[in-house]
């Protein structure tokens, strides 16, 4: 018996009809309809229409489990049921997601979609915890924070190259070439992990400072079709990032 799950990404189509959240399909409706509320518009499945209370932070482990870094909790995204593949998530209890889009439709494995990243060896990195592990899209992955305060905050992003490793000679040739978007404006083109930390298992942290205006922050990271897309295998290219740090 061979079951197939079917996945559609409506993600940002802004549609004018209310979406049909209970039909046995695995959908990403992120983004897809337009209301007059936007907690609505941002997760229109999630039955979310007002904040019981507001925000000033959130930290995120990408693709890991709850980390604690000093006295800062980065809450994890490691443990969501079947494939990321048009996947549309919220962390129960706090106040932030993450919208994936794109499958890995050419590594010639249906079954075994890798969505996240473990490191083989320890980065070179004084809070390893934070980049042992990273969460990849095939096409663009959206991590949003809702409920917030209006007003500035800094974003940092966290990477380290934890699959393109230099210590095996065949992939220290893999090109890894994204851009970053946050509140929709590109603040970086063709951003290269390897290139930023001067080498692989190596962290790098960037900052950005933006502003809330409605309640809700997006950082989005997009694979453009640039990079590698065959080394170290068929299917392995897309954006990859370790943490999010979120401040007033």
């Amino acid at each position: 018996m061979i079951l197939l799950i079917f996945s559609s990404d409506v993600s940002y189509n802004n549609l004018t009809w209310s979406p049909g959240c209970s039909e046995p399909v695995n959908k990403n409706w992120f983004r897809s309809s337009s209301s007059n509320n936007n907690l609505s518009d941002l997760l229109p499945c999630q039955e979310i229409s007002r904040c019981p209370k507001y925000y000033r932070s959130f930290h995120i482990n990408c693709g890991g489990q709850d980390v604690k870094n000093g006295r800062i909790l980065y809450e994890g995204d490691l443990n969501i049921e079947g494939s990321a593949a048009a996947r549309n998530y919220h962390r129960p209890g706090s106040n932030w997601g993450f919208s994936s889009t794109g499958d890995f439709m050419d590594d010639i494995n249906f079954n075994d979609d890798k969505y996240t990243l473990q490191s083989k060896s320890n980065p070179n990195i004084t809070d390893f915890e934070l980049y042992t592990t990273a969460r990849r899209t095939p096409l663009s992955i959206t991590y949003y924070g809702y409920c917030l305060e209006n007003g500035d905050y800094t974003v940092r992003l966290h990477f380290a190259e934890i699959q393109f490793t230099d210590e095996i000679p065949g992939y220290r040739v893999a090109r890894r070439v994204f851009d970053i978007y946050i509140q929709g404006k590109r603040v970086k083109q063709d951003f290269n992990i390897k290139e930023a930390a001067n080498g692989s298992n190596t962290d790098i942290t960037i900052p950005f400072n933006t502003t809330v205006i409605n309640s809700t922050l997006e950082i989005r990271l997009y694979w453009a079709g640039r990079g590698s897309t065959l080394i170290p295998r068929r299917g392995d290219y897309g954006p990859i990032i370790s943490a999010i740090s979120v401040c007033s």
